[in-house]
């Protein structure tokens, strides 16, 4: 008589799926923070698990966010390229809609 156990059809594992690492970012929180939390530089306040622009609670705690922390070692998320004839003659075209979407995502996103 057999012990192994014998795994019903449709129930194994399975081998097919490739692992993929989650992205890697030194920047990201590695624990959590004492709430509520205020960063210095930008006033951003992380509250129930994320940064938002609420106002600084009395008595909270402070450390520096993630964004700010990126600013200040001058390295950013990512970068922005414009090519073509037209980076010169709409150059201030370009910065507008530039800085239009930057004000957006700042509202949402600090």
């Amino acid at each position: 008589m057999s012990t192994h156990s014998k795994i019903p059809s449709g129930l194994g594992a399975r081998r097919d799926k490739t692992y993929q690492e989650d992205e890697h970012d030194s920047y990201k929180l590695q624990g959590k923070l004492k709430e509520p939390t205020a960063c210095p530089t930008c006033g951003a306040v992380f509250h129930q698990g994320r940064w938002t622009w609420d106002a600084k609670p009395a008595g909270a705690h402070e450390t520096q966010c993630p964004a700010c922390h990126r600013i200040h070692d001058k390295y950013p998320k990512g970068l922005v390229t414009i090519k073509g004839p037209f980076k010169d003659t709409q150059h201030e075209q370009l910065t507008g809609v530039v800085r239009n979407m930057e004000e957006k995502e700042k509202t949402e996103h600090p």
